[in-house]
C-alpha cells in the first residue's frame, strides 16, 4: 500500500511550571483511549510511538488512583494519528503533533552552553508550530485575578524577547512563532460558573498593557481572540483528584487546533492573493476553496501547505456551515464511504460546534 501524505497539525503548549501541562497531555491522550470517547465521537487518537503512549497511559492510570504525574524534564514531540474504529484497515490521513517542554525553562536562568543550545533548538521547534496554546493557571487566577494575568503576560513577553536575542547571538533567526493562538484556562473546574466568554472578558478587560505588549512581541494581531476552558480532572478543595472522568474542554483541543489552522490558512491566502495581479478573482473564489486549490500552495508558507490536502479532499465550507445533527449524519456517511479524512474532519467540526454552544470555547471579533 502506497504511503499517503498526512496532514499534520502542530500544537505548541506554553505554560509555567505547575500550570498543568503534563497532566493535560496525559488526560488528553488517556481519554482518547477510552471506549466511551471512540463510541461517542467515532474516532480516537493513537500514539505513533508506543513507548510514549505507554508513558502517558501510566500517568493517566496513576491519575485514576489519585496521583498527579511528575513534571516534564525534557523536550518531547508526541505524534498522534487519527483512527476511525469502523475503518481500522484504512491508513490515517490526519495527525496531531503535541510539543511539550519543561516548564522550568521559563523560570530557570542558569544553563550551561550545551543545555542552552539544546533549549534553543527545542524552542525553535515550538515556535514553528501552527497553533500556540498559552495556559492560564486557574488556581492562580482564582487567587490573584488580574494581578496574575498581567504578571503572566509580562513574564512570557520577556521570555520570548530573551529567546529571540539569544538565537540572534547564536547566529540564528528566531521563528516568528505560531500564527494563531488559543488562551486556555486550566483547572477550570475551580471556576464552575466561569464560561469561556467570561474568561475572555477577564483577560481582555483587566490585562492591560502587558497583554498588548505580549501580542506585539508575538507579532500576532489575532492574539487574544480565542479562548478555551480546560480541566484535566475534577479536584476537591485541597486540590486532590476526585473524578478523572469529569473533564472540561479536553475533547476540543484537537478540533480547535484544526479549525484555527484552517482559518489561518484562509486568512494567509486572502491576504497574499490581494497582492497578486489577479487578486480579486482569487478572493472571490475563496467562498469555495475547491475552485482554486491547484494554486493555493503558492500563497501558503510550508507549515500550512499540509492543509491543502484537506481542502482538496473536501468542501470544508459545507461542513463549517452545517448544523450539529447534519454534521453527525455527514460523518456517518463518510464512514460508509470509507472516507477517513472526511469522517475525521466532520467529527472534529461537530465537537468544536458543541464546545462553542456549551460555553467551553469562545472567540471574539468574528
Amino acid at each position: 500500500m502506497s504511503k499517503k501524505t498526512v496532514s499534520d497539525i502542530r500544537i505548541a503548549v506554553f505554560g509555567e511550571s505547575g500550570s498543568g501541562k503534563t497532566t493535560l497531555l496525559s488526560a488528553f491522550f488517556g481519554k482518547q483511549q477510552t471506549d466511551d470517547f471512540a463510541e461517542e465521537n467515532k474516532y480516537y487518537l493513537s500514539a505513533d510511538s508506543k513507548m510514549q503512549g505507554n508513558i502517558l497511559l501510566e500517568n493517566y492510570y496513576g491519575m485514576e488512583q489519585g496521583h498527579f504525574p511528575s513534571s516534564t524534564f525534557v523536550f518531547e514531540e508526541y505524534k498522534f494519528s487519527v483512527q476511525i474504529p469502523a475503518l481500522k484497515q484504512k491508513q490515517s490521513e490526519f495527525q496531531v503533533t503535541w510539543l511539550d517542554y519543561p516548564g522550568k525553562w521559563w523560570t530557570q536562568d542558569e544553563f550551561d552552553e550545551k543545555a542552552k543550545a539544546e533549549q534553543l533548538k527545542c524552542l525553535d521547534s515550538l515556535l514553528s508550530a501552527q497553533v500556540g496554546v498559552l495556559l492560564v493557571d486557574g488556581a492562580k487566577f482564582l487567587k490573584e485575578k488580574e494581578k496574575y494575568l498581567r504578571k503572566l503576560f509580562e513574564h512570557f513577553k520577556n521570555e520570548f524577547l530573551r529567546i529571540e536575542r539569544e538565537m540572534l547571538q547564536h547566529g540564528k533567526q528566531a521563528a516568528r512563532g505560531p500564527e494563531t493562538w488559543l488562551i486556555a484556562l486550566t483547572k477550570a473546574d475551580l471556576l464552575p460558573d466561569f464560561d469561556a466568554r467570561s474568561f475572555e472578558r477577564a483577560v481582555i478587560g483587566s490585562s492591560g498593557k502587558q497583554f498588548q505588549d505580549f501580542a506585539k512581541q508575538l507579532k500576532c494581531d489575532s492574539f487574544g481572540c480565542k479562548y478555551l476552558r480546560l480541566a484535566s480532572v475534577k479536584t476537591g478543595y485541597s486540590g486532590e483528584i476526585i473524578d478523572i472522568k469529569s473533564t472540561i474542554g479536553i475533547d476540543c483541543i484537537a478540533p480547535a487546533a484544526l479549525m484555527m489552522t484552517l482559518e489561518e490558512a484562509q486568512r494567509i491566502v486572502a491576504q497574499k492573493a490581494k497582492q497578486e495581479p489577479f487578486g480579486e478573482q482569487v478572493i472571490a473564489k475563496l467562498k469555495d476553496f475547491i475552485l482554486f486549490l491547484d494554486t493555493i500552495d503558492d500563497f501558503l508558507p510550508p507549515k500550512f501547505q499540509v492543509i491543502t490536502i484537506m481542502l482538496k479532499a473536501l468542501k470544508i465550507s459545507e461542513l463549517l456551515g452545517a448544523k450539529l445533527e447534519d454534521l453527525r449524519a455527514k460523518r456517518d456517511q463518510y464512514i460508509k464511504e470509507e472516507n477517513v479524512l472526511g469522517a475525521t474532519i466532520a467529527s472534529m467540526v461537530a465537537i468544536f460546534k458543541l464546545s462553542k454552544e456549551n460555553g467551553i470555547y469562545s472567540e471574539c471579533q468574528k
